[in-house]
């Protein structure tokens, strides 16, 4: 039998294939992170999506702490503790690209979700002169091209994670990592007391950067290789994995 009590740790989650599942989270993902909670570890989103391209189904799981959000911005009990924002430079050097390119994308902000020349979401387009005059009243963290990306030339100040079929692109020095580094030097603990949870490419510095490091059974072999854990289940992964912690008396 354990008896000394596990100390508090910071766990961080993505959130479309490892908490999220076909836009609902498991009743066992849900009552895992409530037990997470209750034993008092400090929860996090950590996504590549957007603080205004959270979904409702995440926002209403009575388990944050905080949300870190494209790399650039995070958030502790409601108060924001990082905010990077694109400048209107590197803002219209996109819009050009997509022009250019003959591409479209997604605008990601603090306030919300935006699209511009494409049909690859169900959101209506914006002209790029209704996205220009926008732009002052929103707070771009991330913008995803709805193809994979073979010429990056004419876009700065940019980091790029490239998936099968679309290009994340991220602040420079932003990142998912580098979000956590800012939270636990707020919560004044380390990275000792860090558990990490994902399933693709955009997660792999987050799983480096945590102690415990936690990978659904679907996320790529390769990603496997940066895990502690590679869970069996892809839905319930996160729930099989909370418990198995708590099991050995880590959380």
């Amino acid at each position: 039998m354990h008896n000394k009590l596990p100390e508090i740790h910071a766990l961080f989650f993505d959130i479309d294939g490892t908490i999220l599942f076909n836009g609902e989270i498991p009743d066992e993902n849900a009552d895992a992170l409530l037990q997470a909670k209750s034993r008092g570890h400090k929860l996090f989103i950590n996504t590549g999506r957007s603080r205004g391209n959270l979904p409702q189904s995440i926002l209403s799981l009575p388990v944050w702490t905080g949300f870190c959000c494209g790399g650039a911005y995070a958030e502790i009990d409601g108060t924001i503790v990082e905010n990077k924002t694109m400048r209107f430079s590197v803002f219209k050097n996109i819009l050009d690209y997509c022009e250019a390119h003959g591409c479209g994308c997604a605008v990601e902000s603090v306030e919300g979700f935006h699209t511009f020349c494409t049909d690859r979401w169900k959101t209506p387009n914006m002209t790029k002169k209704e996205l220009i005059d926008l732009f002052p009243r929103i707070q771009v963290t991330k913008v995803t091209f709805d193809r994979v990306l073979t010429d990056y030339n004419g876009l700065k100040g940019l980091a790029f994670t490239q998936f099968s079929n679309y290009t994340e692109a991220f602040l420079k020095g932003c990142g998912k990592a580098a979000i956590m580094q800012t939270i636990i030097d707020h919560l004044k603990t380390d990275r000792y007391h860090t558990v990490a949870f994902g399933d693709s490419y955009n997660d792999e510095d987050m799983l480096k950067f945590a102690r415990i490091s936690v990978v659904m059974a679907h996320a790529p072999e390769e990603l496997k290789k940066h895990a502690n854990i590679a869970t069996a289940s892809s839905s319930t992964g996160v729930s099989e994995a909370i418990r198995f912690l708590i099991d050995e008396n880590i959380l």
